[in-house]
């Protein structure tokens, strides 16, 4: 019996015809309308965030006062519009926190009330209010006071396009504002 010897690149070719799993993948054919040095299709562009302009004014201060404490009654309004020409956003949200300080120490906050709304982000304003909000604090030290508002407006994935605040500490502390809950009492106090 005579033994066939045959190279190796021989024994290749011959078992890619039996098998075409294990031949070399071939090259992708080429598209002759394209130039050979063309670039891939670009992707759509970015969503353009409009800039927006947010107002924030505080109604009349009702407050009444007696030798031993103050009540403080107010209120707020929000205006926001959109100053990119043009552009507009459906599902934006407007989301206002009106914060208390406490009356004894003057780094602990509270969120006293939230408002927020879904509207088109547009030219035309968009205005939400608050209802009539109160704080009681004593002259001995005891009670909450006004500690001020963060506005935050977002677009609809949950992106923050922009913030108007009393205080930068507020727009510096804008999630630990958003996690806390709606309260009065020094149990919810967070620190800032």
């Amino acid at each position: 019996m005579k033994r066939l010897v045959l190279p190796v690149v021989t024994v290749l070719a011959l078992s890619a015809v039996a098998d075409p799993a294990a031949a070399p993948a071939a090259a992708p054919p080429v598209d002759p309308a394209l130039p050979a040095n063309a670039a891939p299709a670009a992707k759509s562009p970015p969503k353009v965030q409009p800039k927006i302009d947010i107002q924030v004014k505080k109604g009349k201060d009702r407050s009444k006062a007696s030798s031993q404490s103050t009540l403080e009654t107010f209120e707020f309004e929000v205006v926001v519009k959109s100053i990119t020409p043009g552009v507009k956003m459906e599902n934006a949200e407007v989301q206002l926190y009106v914060l208390g300080v406490s009356n004894a120490n003057e780094n602990l906050y509270n969120v006293i009330n939230v408002q927020q709304e879904q509207f088109e982000l547009s030219a035309k304003p968009h205005t939400i209010k608050t209802p009539l909000l109160q704080v009681k604090y004593t002259s001995s030290g005891g009670g909450m006071k006004l500690g001020g508002y963060l506005a935050v407006v977002t677009d609809p994935d949950g992106n923050v396009i922009g913030t108007k605040a009393t205080r930068a500490s507020f727009e510096k502390n804008i999630e630990l504002i958003r996690g806390a809950k709606v309260s009065t009492t020094s149990k919810a106090s967070f620190r800032m």
